[in-house]
């Protein structure tokens, strides 16, 4: 992922390789030794590197490497040498065939970012419990099942990414880490969701996209910092979603892609929530109770072939601070009535629907001066 977006960075700013980009990076060694007060991202992926040149410690101001997609390097000598460079707050060793990481890592007192995505740990290397003051750890595609992880290890993470694991239960033991803020798990094989969740006391923003989740427990509802929940594409019903509707410091509410008919009355509750996604479920009706959702900006209505158009835009058109909406795969040929009442929205998605030339136009002028999407 560094990698993408950093050969994106360089076109955008019309840089070489070899040169800096405007914020000090570097994708060539001997060109940051030329500019050493200058460097600070230094880019050395898939470089078949076996030992990082001496040299490196020369660059004062680094505070990012990356070396992804270099399997032979030397990690020992490595962590050594980057030791050196007191400014250094961020490492990557995406892709590197890595299953565990020497100790000399915990040389690396003052590191805040680790990514060691796309490699083969079955937990948390040991020697990554130790580093005191890591914020953000991502070990995104590994094979990990389970976390063997104490009071005390990680004190200060606060973003945490096990997506594209092979969990089958949330692993509540993350409620150790005192200030983790956002836990990333999507794409993995969870089923069961214990009760201690509700442990995790700070977190703010949870994704547990792409599992296999079919009840939430109520001890959910005790994770009163919430703001960001993404459970698409689960398996939940009607009845998982009366404990959601008691978590009214939720502002983004994804629920799309589930086993969902029905949307509880409850759903009232939520007095804070902005942005709502609702696509890809059964769902006929949008309960009245959505009138008092007074904060709501963003709802998605994708793919809801059988709901009651004529009764959401009703209800939708008294939710004044609602801006965006987005119905994709409608499966109709022709707007609904009662489209025209949207006079709030501003934004309408309308992506993957069978209108003809004629009936864009119709649906153009109903509401005349919002910006329309229709492919």
């Amino acid at each position: 992922m560094a990698k993408l977006f950093f050969f994106l960075s360089l076109f955008l700013t019309g840089c070489v390789f070899g040169q800096s980009s405007h914020d000090g990076s570097y994708d060539a060694l001997e060109e940051a030794l030329k500019n050493i007060n200058d460097a600070k991202k230094l880019y050395l992926i898939d470089n078949n590197l076996l030992e990082l040149d001496v040299r490196i410690a020369e660059l004062v101001n680094l505070e990012e490497i990356v070396l992804d997609e270099n399997p032979n390097l030397n990690l020992e000598h490595a962590f050594n040498l980057l030791a050196k460079l007191e400014k250094l707050k961020s490492v990557s060793l995406g892709t590197c065939n890595l299953s565990d990481l020497p100790e000399s890592i915990g040389k690396l007192k003052l590191l805040e970012d680790l990514d060691l995505n796309g490699n083969n740990f079955e937990d948390i290397p040991k020697a990554v419990k130790r580093l005191t003051n890591l914020k953000i750890l991502s070990l995104n595609g590994n094979n990990i099942s389970v976390l063997h992880i104490s009071q005390g290890d990680l004190p200060n993470l606060t973003i945490l990414d096990l997506g594209y694991n092979q969990f089958k239960r949330l692993p509540t033991e993350v409620k150790v880490f005192p200030y983790l803020k956002n836990f990333i798990i999507f794409y993995n094989q969870i089923s069961e969701v214990p009760k201690e969740v509700g442990e995790i006391k700070n977190l703010e923003w949870l994704n547990v996209e792409h599992n296999d989740i079919e009840i939430i427990p109520s001890e959910f509802s005790k994770l009163t910092k919430l703001k960001r929940l993404s459970l698409n594409s689960n398996k939940l019903d009607k009845k998982s979603l009366l404990v959601i509707s008691k978590m009214n410091s939720l502002e983004n509410l994804d629920i799309g892609t589930n086993n969902l008919n029905a949307i509880p009355d409850d759903f009232k509750n939520l007095k804070n929530l902005k942005r709502l996604d609702l696509s890809h479920n059964k769902i006929t009706e949008l309960p009245e109770s959505f009138v008092k959702l007074k904060k709501l900006e963003q709802i998605g209505l994708g793919e809801l072939k059988d709901l009651n158009w004529g009764n959401a835009f009703k209800i939708l058109s008294k939710i004044n601070n609602l801006r965006r909406i987005g119905m994709f795969r409608m499966h109709l040929t022709k707007m609904p009535d009662g489209f025209e009442q949207l006079q709030q929205v501003t934004t309408f998605w309308l992506t993957f629907n069978s209108f003809d030339k004629q009936e864009r136009e119709r649906i153009s002028a109903m509401v005349p001066n919002a910006q329309i999407t229709f492919h």
